[in-house]
């Protein structure tokens, strides 16, 4: 089978925002094993609109539509709807007490221009939107299957996931299964290199690849009855893979914290908080983090943490031998199983020739054992202190495993 996406929106073209949409539903097709030929974003006009239908490719069997279906004058997608298949609208008064009520449980006054979303195609199969108040519409035409959604991404998931996939003519036999393998410390060509074996020895699994901060997501589409391959790989990538699909390394490092029992406190300087924050965005945190500290001066390194003034004079803040007494320090003043630290350079001021901007020292301290770790990569501030936090889980990670 295959699909067309059209993105319906000024805001796509101004680049105010992103075709997320677009994405989200072309992603659920591909895991049906439905291929989409094309995304088109089209600003919110009539003749671009109806252009856009009556050019749809002979060979697709879907076309997938959202936006334009909301209150405002500039919501015109109905408008074209109607003429394209020679309809008119009608009042759906079921739709419509199903709004008003909406709005009284909300305690918000229901407008003229709210009641005008209870007026609907004559011929078409409406698609209840049980999350606002545009409704999803079907239409069939030359053996063609047409669906239009509204364009608030939530509202057009829910659509496209709970009602539309599901009523789908798949094939299940066609349907693809979707791992995603989730690596970090090692590049994309790396990767590529060490698996191009695997993927010629499997050439039925659609491989692909996708770099992050986070590291490198191995996405892999297959049939049920090469999970075995799969599994083959992810042994083959060893200690590079810290999750599957939906997983954030924080996410394992909670999951080994838990299990294990250990209690966690960190010292940062040029994360500025940040790692503390990831771990805490895990539900159940408390279990574990007992302790972050940002000390971004020197003074605050020696009198929080006892940091030693001539190690600083001696090495710089930005070093191996500051990073392990930041470490050692955060986990005897919390007393805490493990301490972690952060010392070095976002940018994009402050390097030198010897400690250029992307410079990272960090070190963990556990099981009576600290290790320092040294880390260089410069984009831009923001991106370094999340390369320079990912860095940090990955040997975070490493050590809870041994």
């Amino acid at each position: 089978m295959k699909a067309i996406i059209l993105s319906i929106g000024d805001e796509l073209l101004s680049g105010d925002i992103s075709n997320t949409n677009g994405s989200f539903i072309a992603a659920k097709l591909s895991e049906n094993n439905i291929e989409v030929t094309q995304i088109l974003a089209i600003g919110d006009h009539y003749d671009r609109i109806m252009n856009s239908l009556q050019n749809i490719s002979q060979d697709i069997d879907i076309v997938l539509v959202t936006g334009g279906l909301g209150p405002t004058h500039d919501d015109i997608t109905k408008k074209v709807v109607v003429d394209f298949f020679e309809t008119k609208l009608v009042f759906v008064e079921e739709i419509y007490n199903g709004i008003k009520e909406r709005f009284e449980i909300l305690g918000l006054q229901m407008t003229e221009s709210n009641t005008s979303q209870a007026y609907l195609p004559e011929n078409c199969e409406i698609i209840p939107n049980y999350h606002g108040t545009a409704m999803g519409m079907k239409f069939t035409r030359n053996n063609v299957d047409y669906y239009f959604m509204p364009g608030v991404p939530h509202e057009m998931k829910k659509l496209l996931t709970e009602q539309i996939i599901p009523k789908l003519n798949i094939n299940q036999k066609d349907k693809l299964e979707v791992k995603i393998i989730r690596t970090i410390g090692v590049g994309e060509s790396i990767l590529y290199e060490n698996m191009k074996s695997w993927i010629a020895e499997n050439p039925k699994i659609i491989t692909a690849f996708y770099p992050k901060f986070s590291g490198v997501d191995i996405k892999l589409k297959y049939h049920q009855e090469d999970l075995s391959a799969i599994d083959q790989l992810v042994g083959e990538l060893g200690l590079s893979v810290y999750g599957f699909d939906e997983e954030t390394i924080e996410e394992k490092i909670a999951e080994v914290l838990i299990e294990k029992k250990l209690t966690f406190a960190a010292a940062e300087s040029c994360t500025g908080g940040l790692i503390s924050s990831r771990l805490t965005d895990v539900s159940g945190s408390s279990q574990y983090m007992m302790y972050g500290i940002v000390t971004y001066s020197n003074e605050a390194k020696m009198k929080l943490l006892g940091v030693k003034n001539d190690t600083l004079v001696k090495y710089g803040a930005v070093s191996k031998e500051v990073a392990i007494e930041m470490a050692e320090g955060v986990r005897k003043h919390s007393n805490c199983d493990i301490g972690i630290s952060t010392t070095g350079i976002a940018g994009p001021t402050g390097g030198t020739q010897e400690k250029p901007v992307g410079t990272l020292w960090c070190a963990v301290s556990v099981d009576n054992r600290t290790e320092a770790f040294h880390y260089c990569w410069n984009i831009n501030r923001e991106a370094n202190k999340k390369r320079f936090s990912q860095f940090v889980f990955k040997n975070l990670l490493e050590r809870l495993k041994e």
